[in-house]
């Protein structure tokens, strides 16, 4: 039996100061054995071997200043997860070690609380700014921190290196998490990103999110009329969708008063249903086949879904188009989503594989971009797109005066090629593995460790039938993460749920309630706001605001399960519907009830889970009260330990370790955790059996020395 083997390999490209599409090639003297850097910027061979393109806005050198946020209603934390390795400092007296590292955190600035200590290797350290958990291993000389702090953020780089300096470790590694912090403490002060940086590619930046500034509309003429050239056909046949015949056809004036040697032949759509838009398409085949299709800045949403309905069908396709074909989707405003999303559905779910080109061009008067012209432009079969595309927007920048970028560019699949002749063939013993062998013989995981995040649930919003809002069609179970896409409320079903009509044409039936958002992005956004964050897919993530930053940006806590932060334009964000008087609270949260939250949690699961009782005779249980409007609740026990951080407001962080490498018991540690007990006329049950609080995030590792990075389990997989 014969195994397929799978050749795919790559090559990221990355620069803080090159724009790979326009910048013209040095030659370095350097052979090319598989990517030839060509001689011109728009040499067909320098583009030989690309396949996705993204631009993110340039990164500029400037002096990071700190900004001071008020926390009076707002938290923010940070978390660093430290291995301290190969350590001088005796472990042998616990209280010795305590004093060591307490004396190190009051050397950096921070204000010991209170420190708690358990058997002979656990310290919980409560500061005011914040806390430290530490477990020691004497007989591995390792000791594992975890330091949270949630105000002088400032010092967490200082106070990491006190404790390193500290235990006298030879050997450290660390990453951070970005968690909730502690609301009513006096000010945070958090470190500013540079002007035009942004932390996250994914979400859209000044490129993708122009404010609004007057164009001339001959510069759109003159960049469509560009832009047709990038169907590479000496007689072509373009289709323009347009809206009704009231209104003026601005794409079709184009046509008809242009220079037909560079337009070719076509055929004008009026705002039509199915039947007639695909007569008309049809009478364009006297010419040929269809090699462009126009959609004009004012055709209605409803074209694009007549349009995407007779093209879904692939005998329409085999018709229709022709093998090389272009879709142009220019606009003057910010309402061209339902562009963007009609032009990526033709990359992945019409042609699919290369060469299947989805592009932007962001047209701007100077270099910030405040311009609001842009073009969606899909290419099918055009194997020379990026030079072509090159060559076209050098011609619209000189004859507009303009000045364009690409956000990106995605083509599609790879296609398979079964008669491939590679030029370097490499398996296994082509690689150095020593340094990689090395660290994996290295590794001693110890336990497991997972930070959860939870925030109170947000109550669904009054929907009424014809409202504009958000649909969850990915969601996770818990409703509160996923990806949201506009629609339309078209019908409300009598089991409650809604039936939905998305912007990209789609239809979603049987929505219940909590899965729905109201289409608030009027409101204003301030810090701690609960929202929906925009990314350059046009869809739309849940997350809440960290802080708000100057000329209208957002630092944003994206829930996306790996906790990013991102700095988002004000275009490509809109507040969560939260709070409504005729709906119930969120659950009342307090210090007592975290106490017994965690208590409940530890005797529930730990105990039945180990199934063992043993180990829980010796426990320590506390709360710990300190800056800000909320608490800290601590279990340690012999097998592990949980640290559960309330903010004062609708934030939880439970920190929870265990030696047992156990995911479905950190699972159900984390859900027997957030429910909570309920007794208010909303509930005829005292104990809520669905969790009151939602996951919004969950970070796992192992933690042990050896430069560890892989669990128990995964080590019994040989290298």
């Amino acid at each position: 039996m014969e195994v397929p083997v799978f050749c795919d390999q790559s090559i990221n490209m990355l620069s803080n100061n090159v724009d790979f599409m326009t910048a013209e090639p040095i030659d370095h003297g350097v052979e090319s054995m598989v990517v030839k850097p060509g001689t011109t910027k728009s040499d067909s061979q320098k583009f030989h071997s690309w396949w996705n393109y993204h631009r993110n806005v340039q990164h500029k050198t400037k002096e990071r200043k700190s900004l001071t946020i008020d926390a009076s209603n707002n938290s923010q934390g940070v978390m660093v997860v430290l291995e301290a390795e190969d350590t001088s400092l005796s472990m042998d007296s616990l209280m010795d070690f305590n004093d060591t590292i307490t004396e190190s955190l009051k050397k950096e600035g921070l204000t010991v609380l209170s420190s708690s200590l358990f058997e002979t290797e656990a310290i919980f350290i409560a500061l005011e700014e914040g806390y430290v958990m530490s477990r020691n291993w004497p007989k591995y000389n390792y000791c594992a921190f975890d330091l949270f702090l949630w105000s002088s953020l400032d010092k967490l780089d200082t106070a990491k290196a006190g404790l390193v300096a500290a235990v006298g470790a030879k050997s450290t590694s660390s990453f951070n998490i970005v968690t909730s912090g502690m609301r009513g403490i006096e000010s945070v002060e958090v470190p500013k990103f540079p002007d035009e940086t942004n932390a996250d590619s994914s979400i859209c930046t000044d490129l993708d999110a122009p404010s609004a500034t007057a164009f001339e509309l001959s510069d759109l003429d003159a960049i469509t009329e560009e832009m047709i050239a990038l169907v590479q056909s000496a007689e072509s046949v373009t289709v323009v969708l347009c809206p009704d015949k009231e209104v003026s056809c601005q794409s079709l004036e184009l046509l008809k008063n242009g220079d037909s040697t560079k337009i070719g032949k076509y055929v004008s759509v009026f705002n039509a249903n199915e039947s007639t838009t695909l007569e008309v398409m049809k009478s364009a085949l006297s010419h040929g086949q269809i090699d462009g299709i126009i959609i004009d800045p004012e055709a209605p949403r409803g074209m694009g879904q007549v349009l995407k309905q007779i093209l879904h069908t692939s005998s329409n396709r085999k018709q229709l188009l022709a093998r090389q074909y272009v879709v142009l989707a220019p606009t003057l405003d910010s309402s061209g989503s339902w562009r963007n999303s009609l032009v990526e559905w033709f990359r992945t779910q019409v042609v699919m594989q290369t060469p299947d080109y989805h592009a932007e061009v962001v047209f701007g008067s100077d270099n910030k971009h405040s311009g609001n012209l842009k073009v969606g432009i899909f290419s099918a079969g055009d194997v020379d797109f990026y030079p072509h595309l090159v060559d076209i927007i050098e011609k619209c920048e000189s004859r507009t005066g303009l000045i364009a970028k690409v956000p990106s560019v995605q083509d599609g699949m790879h296609k398979f090629k079964p008669t491939l002749d590679p030029l370097i063939v490499a398996n296994e013993s082509s690689y150095d593995k020593t340094s990689a062998n090395s660290q994996w013989e290295s590794q001693n995981p110890l336990g497991m460790q997972t930070i959860f995040q939870f925030e109170a649930k947000i109550p669904d919003a009054p929907i009424s039938v014809g409202d504009k809002v958000m649909g969850n069609y990915q969601p996770h179970p818990s409703g509160f993460t996923g990806t949201w896409q506009a629609a339309t409320v078209v019908s409300k079903n009598e089991d409650g749920t809604y039936d939905l009509y998305y912007v990209d044409g789609d239809d979603q039936y049987g929505m219940e309630g909590h899965l729905i958002e109201k289409w608030n992005i009027a409101a204003d956004v301030s810090a701690s706001d609960a929202v929906l964050v925009r990314n350059s897919q046009g869809e739309w993530e849940a997350g809440r605001v960290m802080v708000k930053l100057p000329d209208n940006r957002f630092k944003v806590h994206i829930y996306d399960w790996e906790g990013s932060i991102s700095i988002v334009n004000e275009p490509h964000i809109m507040k969560r519907f939260e709070k409504p008087d005729k709906f119930p609270p969120s659950p009342k949260i307090s210090c007592s009830m975290l106490k017994k939250m965690l208590d409940k949690a530890v005797a529930v699961t730990v105990a039945v889970t180990v199934n063992s009782s043993a180990h829980m005779s010796k426990e320590k249980e506390e709360i710990h009260y300190g800056a800000g409007d909320g608490c800290v609740a601590t279990a340690l026990w012999s097998k592990g330990n949980a640290v559960a951080t309330w903010d004062g407001g609708h934030h939880i962080v439970l920190n929870l370790f265990t030696f047992e490498e156990n995911k479905k018991m950190h699972q159900k540690f984390a859900n027997d955790f957030s429910k909570i007990t309920t007794n208010t006329k909303y509930s005829k049950r005292k104990y809520s059996q669905t969790p009151s609080f939602t996951m919004v995030s969950h970070h796992e590792q192992p933690r042990g020395f050896g430069r560890v990075i892989n669990f128990k389990h995964e080590m019994k997989t040989t290298f």
